[in-house]
């Protein structure tokens, strides 16, 4: 007993103290990671820790802040690798159709890209990305443009087939050299937007229709021999003459060809004709 006391009040404080200390050590799941190479004691563990803490929400070093000036940002883009013009060389996604011009997006997409500081791969990748979207939307766009026109087709056969049956395509025809005829060139595109209204374009081709079945029942009337009274003088002929020409004339397709080289003479003649016509009626 007096020997280990002995033994005990022998011992210095130094050797007391390391006796006496935990033993730190870094746990096996982290004792491979870089970091903990420079963590020897619990010091400098939490040494580290306040560091970290105190880096959490700083801005990295070489960004610009918020209010920062253009040249600031020009500056800090141009480190990053943006070009120091809008001019990018871009490559075209898969797919596109033949002969599709890509170059109003090219400049259009070099400029925004620019601007947003992007550099090279980055600006690639968003003006693919881009036309592929501008692709898909412009595919679905068709597809509804034709669904609609097959709808409205079917419309157009269905009205025509029911007022004139196998005559549709006759008084279409007449319509369409009415248009050409008689619509000033300014006006002309107003027929096109009548095939979206099958109904509208049908009424057209029914007033056509009754148009030319009255200068049918003018023919017929006036060409007939004894058909009117004749004996007076009109025009230098007799009523029946002038009445037959004029039918004969109205029919004709110099009066209905307004391109023809006798159209003008065609229209002035048919003009005294009339003319005549009506003055023997009230005489």
């Amino acid at each position: 007993m007096t020997e280990e006391m002995t033994n005990q009040e022998s011992q210095t404080p130094n050797q007391a103290t390391e006796q006496s200390a935990p033993s730190f050590s870094i746990p096996e799941d982290y004792a491979d990671r870089g970091w903990a190479e420079k963590i020897k004691s619990s010091d400098d563990l939490f040494k580290a820790y306040d560091n970290a803490q105190s880096m959490i929400g700083k801005r990295p070093a070489g960004i610009p802040s918020k209010d920062a000036s253009d040249d600031e940002w020009n500056q800090f883009y141009k480190a990053m690798g943006r070009p120091d013009e809008p001019k990018y060389d871009f490559t075209e996604p898969e797919g596109l159709p033949e002969g599709f011009d890509t170059t109003p997006f090219r400049e259009q997409a070099a400029e925004i890209l620019h601007k947003a500081g992007l550099t090279p791969k980055q600006a690639n990748a968003v003006y693919n990305e881009y036309l592929k979207l501008e692709m898909n939307s412009a595919g679905q766009s068709q597809e509804a443009t034709e669904a609609q026109q097959a709808e409205l087709d079917k419309q157009y056969e269905e009205l025509t087939k029911e007022h004139f049956g196998d005559d549709a395509q006759k008084y279409e025809g007449l319509l369409k050299e009415d248009f050409e005829k008689h619509v000033p060139q300014s006006l002309k595109e107003t027929f096109a937007k009548l095939t979206d209204m099958p109904d509208v374009l049908t009424a057209l081709m029914a007033y056509t229709k009754g148009k030319q079945g009255e200068i049918d029942r003018v023919k017929k009337e006036y060409g007939q021999e004894g058909g009117i009274t004749t004996g007076n003088q009109a025009n230098g002929q007799s009523i029946d003459d002038t009445r037959r020409e004029l039918a004969s004339l109205r029919s004709s397709k110099e009066a209905r060809d307004f391109t023809s080289p006798k159209y003008n003479e065609t229209q002035e003649r048919i003009k005294q004709l009339a003319e005549s016509v009506d003055r023997y009626y009230k005489s």
